[in-house]
C-alpha cells in the first residue's frame, strides 16, 4: 500500500494558509452581507450612508438595518429612519432630539450644527436604527459619486481573493495508489499508521474548515455594531485620517479641515520666507512667489489664532505647489478670502505650468470682475467652459470662506459662508492631466466673467484646502462654523458676574465659570448630561423634573439696578415656571420677598418682571409667541434705567417696558424654581420641567450686537 506525500510548504502548507485566509475573508464579507439582507425578509430596512451628517458614530457607506416601528413609543437619542422633507425621494438617518406639540419628530445630525429645518410626521418616520455594518455600502457610494477606479479595485481584490481561495484543494483520487472503493479491514488509527510507516497525518480539510469557521465569527462579530438609544448618545467628535474617532470642547477651523483628510492644506500662517507648508500630511508643499506678499495678516478663525497672507495683486503673485500632481475626477477646493478688490482674480486653480501666466488652466474657483464667486470646468468634448456663478457680490471687505465641489453624480456645487450658492448639475467630460494647484495668480480670462488681463487676486487668504473627495453640505457648514468661536467664548467675552455652564455629570455643586467663584448649589430632582444648545462647545446642560428642581447661588447677593440675564431653555412643559429671579430665601418655594423674575408662563410665552418699591407696583414685558416647542431657545432680559426694560428671545427682541422701576434688594439668585403667583400671567408650576444650559447673569446691561452674538454661536 503506498502513502500520500506529505505536504511541503510550496506544494501544500503555503497553500493551504493562503487559501484558508482568503476563504475567512470571503466569508466574513459574505456574512456581513447576510446580515443586512436577511432582516429584510422580516420587513427590516437596510440602508447605506452618503454622507458625514452623523459622523463619526455612522460613517460614509456603512449599512445601517432600521427596524420597523411598533407599538413602543420614540425616545429621545434615538437614530431614526425618515423620509426627507427636503429632498424628495430620499431618507434621512439622524437622531431624534425632540417630539414637537404637534407630534412632528425634530431631529439633527450628530456633525451638523443645527437641527434639521423641517420636522417630519410620525408616519414618514420608516424605522429605527438598530445595526450598523461598517464600509458595506462603500461600493454603492462609489458608484453614486463616480469614484470608479474605487470600484476597480475593490472588484479586482475579489477576484483574486476568490482565486486564493481555491488554490489549495484536497482530492485524493489524484493520490498514487489510492485506495479502490472495496472494503478494508477497520484497524487503528496507530495500527494503520504503523503499518505505512506513516508520521500521524494531520486532518487538514477538518482543521482548516474550524479554524475558518472560528475566524469569520471572530471578525464578523466585532464589525457588528447594536445601536441603542445609549450606544448612539450625543458627542462632539471628529474623524480624521489616523483617528477614527476623537472629542473635544471646541474645533478650530484647521481641526475642521485635517478631520476631512485634504489631500493638500495651507494654512498660510508662516511669517515669512518661501515655502507655504502642507499641514495636510501629505508633505505637499507649496511655493510662495518672491514679491507681493505680506506675512503675519490677521486671519478669520478667533479660535484658531491663526495669521493669513496679502497678495498685492500682481500677475506673479500668488502660491504655487512645489511638485506636479494629477488632477482629481471628484474633488473639493477651499479658502478664505477678504478683499475689497473690484477687479476679481483667482482663488483656487490647476495650471498645467507652476508659473506661467499662460499656461492651460481647469477646475478654477475665482471671484468675477464683479466680485460673485464663480466656478469653472472645461468640457473636453465640446471644449467648452463650464462654470456656475454666485448671485452675490463678496468683495466686502469682510472674511468669506469659499468652497467648490464636483461629483460626476451631483455636478459642480459652489458654498460661501458653509451654506450652497450656486449649482451646474451637468455631467462634465473634464480633462485627466498632470498640474500644479495655484493660489491667488494666474491668467484666467478664458471663464466667464473673470479679469479680462492677467491680474492676481488683490485680497488676504488663509486656510487653502483640496480635497480628493466631494465634501458634504454637513462638512461644509461646520467648517464654516468653527469660525464663530464657542456659547461659553461669547459669554465669556462679556465678563458675566455668574456663569453656570450646567455640564456636571453628578454633585450638588454648579461651578461658577465667570472667574468670580460664585457657585450654585443643586437641589435634588436634576438629571445631568442633559445634550446641550451649543454644537460648537458640545457641552451638556441639565433636565429638571418640574417638582422645585433647579440651582440656587449659595451667598446673598445685591441686585444692582442694571443688569442681565440670560439661560438656554428646552422645553414643552404646559404648566410654566420660573427661569430665573432674586429671593430671599436660598430654597423657600414662597419667600417674603422676590424680584426680577424671568418666567415662562402656561402658555409658553416668557415674561420679565420687575417690582418697584415706590410705586408699589410689578412692570412685566410679555413675548407674543410661546417658546414651549421642545427645541432649545435662547433667552435673555435686560435692565438699565437708560435702556430700561427688554426682552430678548434666540437673539431678538421681543418686548420693552420704558419703565424705570427701583427695589434696594438682596437675596439668593434662584434658577429653575420659585413661586410668581403674585405676578402678571404667572405659571401654575413652581418648579420649570425641561432643559436648561449655559445661564450667566451679567451686573452689564448686554448691547443688541451682543445678544446677537451669542445666538449665533450655537
Amino acid at each position: 500500500m503506498s502513502q500520500s506525500p506529505p505536504l511541503s510548504w510550496r506544494g501544500g502548507w503555503g497553500a493551504l494558509i493562503m487559501s484558508m485566509l482568503a476563504r475567512v475573508v470571503l466569508a466574513t464579507v459574505a456574512a456581513l452581507l447576510l446580515t443586512t439582507l436577511v432582516p429584510a425578509v422580516a420587513g427590516w430596512h437596510p440602508t447605506f450612508v452618503s454622507s458625514g451628517s452623523m459622523e463619526p458614530r455612522l460613517m460614509v457607506g456603512d449599512v445601517v438595518v432600521s427596524r420597523p416601528i411598533d407599538s413602543a413609543p420614540l425616545q429621545l437619542k434615538q437614530v431614526i429612519l425618515e423620509k426627507d422633507p427636503n429632498h424628495a425621494g430620499w431618507l434621512r438617518l439622524h437622531r431624534l432630539v425632540a417630539i414637537s406639540g404637534s407630534g412632528e419628530v425634530i431631529t439633527k445630525g450628530d456633525a451638523n450644527p443645527q437641527r434639521d429645518t423641517a420636522g417630519v410626521p410620525l408616519a414618514d418616520v420608516i424605522g429605527i436604527a438598530s445595526l450598523r455594518v461598517p464600509y458595506l455600502g462603500l461600493p454603492a457610494v462609489w458608484l453614486g459619486t463616480g469614484q470608479y477606479g474605487a470600484l476597480g479595485l475593490t472588484a479586482a481584490a475579489l477576484a483574486l481573493l476568490v482565486s486564493v481561495a481555491f488554490l489549495f484543494k484536497q482530492d485524493d483520487s489524484s493520490r498514487t495508489g489510492a485506495p479502490s472503493a472495496a472494503p478494508r479491514e477497520r484497524r487503528s488509527r496507530a495500527t494503520r499508521r504503523a503499518h505505512r510507516g506513516e508520521t500521524a497525518p494531520v486532518r487538514i480539510a477538518t482543521v482548516s474548515r474550524g479554524v475558518a469557521i472560528a475566524s469569520v465569527i471572530g471578525l464578523a462579530l466585532p464589525l457588528l455594531s447594536p445601536m441603542t438609544a445609549e450606544a448612539v448618545a450625543f458627542s462632539r467628535t471628529t474623524s480624521n485620517a489616523s483617528n477614527a474617532v476623537a472629542t473635544a470642547n471646541r474645533f478650530t477651523c484647521a481641526d475642521r479641515v485635517v478631520a476631512d483628510a485634504p489631500a493638500n492644506f495651507y494654512k498660510l500662517t508662516e511669517a515669512s520666507g518661501l515655502t507655504a507648508a502642507d499641514s495636510s500630511g501629505n508633505n505637499r508643499p507649496g511655493t510662495y512667489t518672491s514679491t507681493g506678499i505680506t506675512y503675519g495678516v490677521s486671519g478669520p478663525c478667533a479660535l484658531d489664532g491663526a495669521t493669513a497672507v496679502t497678495l498685492g495683486g500682481g500677475a506673479t503673485t500668488g502660491v504655487t505647489t512645489a511638485n506636479a500632481v494629477s488632477s482629481p475626477m471628484t474633488f473639493s477646493v477651499e479658502i478664505w478670502f477678504k478683499t475689497t478688490s473690484t477687479a476679481g482674480g483667482l482663488l483656487v486653480g490647476m495650471f498645467t505650468d507652476p508659473t506661467s501666466a499662460t499656461a492651460s488652466q481647469d477646475r478654477v474657483l475665482y471671484m468675477t470682475k464683479t466680485g460673485k464667486i464663480a466656478f469653472g470646468m472645461y468640457n473636453r468634448v465640446t471644449s467648452t467652459p463650464v462654470s456656475a456663478t454666485s448671485p452675490t457680490a463678496y468683495n466686502d471687505g469682510t472674511w468669506h470662506l469659499a468652497e467648490a465641489t464636483y461629483t460626476v453624480a451631483t455636478g459642480m456645487t459652489i458654498f460661501v459662508d458653509g451654506s450652497s450658492v450656486a449649482t451646474n448639475a451637468a455631467a462634465i467630460p473634464i480633462n485627466s492631466y498632470t498640474g500644479y494647484w495655484r493660489l491667488g495668480y494666474g491668467g484666467i480670462s478664458y471663464w466667464p466673467g473673470a479679469p479680462t488681463s492677467s491680474v492676481g487676486f488683490a485680497g488676504t487668504i488663509a486656510s487653502a484646502a483640496v480635497y480628493s473627495q466631494a465634501l458634504s453640505p454637513a462638512q461644509i457648514s461646520l467648517r464654516y462654523s468653527a469660525t464663530k468661536g464657542t456659547c461659553a467664548r461669547a459669554v465669556l467675552a462679556d465678563s458675566p458676574s455668574n456663569y453656570y455652564k450646567l455640564n456636571q455629570n453628578s454633585g450638588t455643586v454648579a461651578t461658577d465659570s465667570s472667574g468670580n467663584s460664585i457657585d450654585g448649589t443643586y437641589t435634588a430632582g436634576i438629571t445631568y448630561g442633559a445634550p446641550g444648545p451649543c454644537s460648537v462647545d458640545g457641552a451638556a446642560g441639565v433636565t429638571l423634573s418640574g417638582a422645585n428642581a433647579g440651582i440656587t447661588t449659595a451667598n446673598s447677593l445685591t441686585r444692582p439696578n442694571t443688569f442681565s440675564y440670560e439661560v438656554w431653555v428646552n422645553t414643552t412643559t404646559k404648566t410654566g415656571g420660573l427661569l430665573m429671579g432674586f429671593y430671599s430665601d436660598p430654597t423657600a418655594v414662597s419667600p417674603v420677598d422676590k424680584d426680577a423674575l424671568l418666567y415662562m408662563n402656561n402658555a409658553g410665552k416668557v415674561h420679565f418682571g420687575m417690582y418697584d418699591s415706590t410705586a408699589l407696583r410689578t412692570y412685566n414685558v410679555e413675548s407674543s409667541a410661546s417658546f414651549n416647542d421642545g427645541t432649545w431657545h435662547l433667552i435673555q432680559a435686560t435692565y438699565s434705567d437708560a435702556t430700561n426694560m427688554a426682552l430678548w428671545v434666540d437673539g431678538v427682541s421681543v418686548g420693552t417696558n420704558t419703565a424705570s422701576p427701583h427695589h434696594a434688594f438682596s437675596g439668593y439668585l434662584r434658577i429653575g424654581y420659585g413661586a410668581s403667583s403674585d405676578w402678571p400671567n404667572p405659571p401654575a408650576s413652581t418648579g420649570f420641567a425641561g432643559s436648561m444650559a449655559g445661564v450667566a447673569y451679567y451686573s452689564t446691561v448686554l448691547t443688541a450686537a451682543q445678544v446677537a452674538a451669542h445666538y449665533a454661536t450655537r
